[in-house]
């Protein structure tokens, strides 16, 4: 029995590189929502997704291909809430704490019952079989994945990332600070974030770059540390913070409704707020260098996913524009001309073609 109906279509050969005023050919549909809060993971050949559908063991971990083929899934009594990759392999939390570790094939190799406390957890990998997890206790737990619990960690504040660096386990409590334990779960040092919400650190060179967000996301901070914790410089920004990237000799800002270039020593270059839509979806770097940002746009009575290119020096470039019915998107992703998009009931894949390949109806 399919659990996803697919609409065929023909594999079609990827040409990587966006340009303005593109139009898009929908490929195939897959019959099943996006899990909210989970994002989704380019394999390269495909996507990694948690799905959601009707009936008994509704909740699903999936592997799209290109051309529309699901080749695997599982399915879970509880919603996934956390879920990543490595090597292959996928590591996922459900809403009541336990934990699953499945193979490239999606075979289960290991699940551990309520290995953390339930609630809106996160996790990752460490190295060789080690994996950390948060707990709704604001704590945070080292342990194999045969069971073996390495040591818990309990902080000040939810848990919201977890980023593996060098010799380190970097920790963002939401609305109290980032913390650096030990490999052995010894705290290092701590940063406060001043009632700000931190968002996920990154690691660019030799620095923590961080973004911050007030409560309502008015306002934001960017920071950067040295991995021993200390404060090399921090730059107030117009809006909150959600998205990091190296960008030429600085950083590129991705908020909700804000992008901003910031040189290496935190002095803001430019600022475009986007004050008139409704969120931001940052889908990687065209072949060319520029960020391609997608901007979810009031469109009537209905939404528009507006595809553009980020220039270095901030203005805009309008690739295509997808319809989207109204309060339905829940996240995006982009490999070369192919754009998933993920809404509250389906997946719909399309293909950006360039305006003589539309005419001519490249298939």
């Amino acid at each position: 029995m399919k659990l996803f109906a697919l609409i065929p279509l023909v594999i079609l050969a990827l040409i990587s590189g966006l340009q303005s005023e593109m139009k898009f050919k929908e490929l195939y549909t897959v019959e099943t929502g996006l899990q909210p809060g989970i994002p989704i993971y380019d394999t390269g050949q495909g996507w990694l997704l948690a799905g959601t559908g009707k009936g008994v063991f509704a909740n699903r971990i999936f592997k799209l291909e290109d051309n529309g083929e699901i080749a695997w899934f599982k399915s879970f009594a509880y919603k996934p809430v956390s879920m990543t990759t490595k090597s292959g392999r996928t590591i996922m939390l459900d809403e009541l704490g336990n934990f699953y570790l499945m193979d490239s094939d999606g075979s289960m190799i290991s699940n551990i019952t309520e290995v953390v406390t339930a609630g809106r957890n996160v996790i990752a990998f460490g190295s060789g079989e080690t994996v950390y997890a948060s707990g709704d206790d604001n704590s945070v737990t080292c342990f194999q994945t045969d069971g073996n619990i390495e040591w818990m960690a309990t902080g000040k504040g939810e848990v919201t990332y977890l980023l593996l660096i060098e010799n380190n386990v970097l920790v963002s409590e939401k609305g109290d600070a980032l913390v650096c334990y030990s490999l052995e779960g010894e705290e290092k040092w701590r940063v406060p974030v001043d009632g700000f919400a931190s968002n996920a650190p990154v690691v660019i060179g030799n620095d923590i770059i961080w973004g911050l967000r007030n409560q309502d996301g008015s306002k934001g901070k960017i920071v950067s540390l040295s991995f021993d914790g200390k404060k090399n410089w921090e730059t107030d920004i117009k809006k909150g913070v959600d998205y990091i990237f190296a960008a030429g000799d600085g950083y590129m800002a991705i908020g909700s409704l804000l992008a901003a270039e910031i040189d290496k020593n935190g002095k803001i270059i430019w600022q475009q707020p986007f004050d008139g839509s409704r969120k931001l979806y940052p889908m990687g770097f065209n072949d060319d260098g520029r960020l391609v940002l997608g901007i979810l746009n009031p469109d009537g009575d209905d939404e528009s996913l507006k595809i553009t290119l980020l220039h270095p020096e901030g203005s805009i470039a309008v690739v295509g524009k997808i319809p989207i019915k109204k309060n339905t998107l829940v996240n995006v992703s982009r490999r070369g001309r192919l754009v998933l998009v993920g809404l509250k009931d389906k997946i719909v894949v399309y293909k950006l073609l360039t305006m003589k390949e539309f005419i001519e109806g490249e298939s």
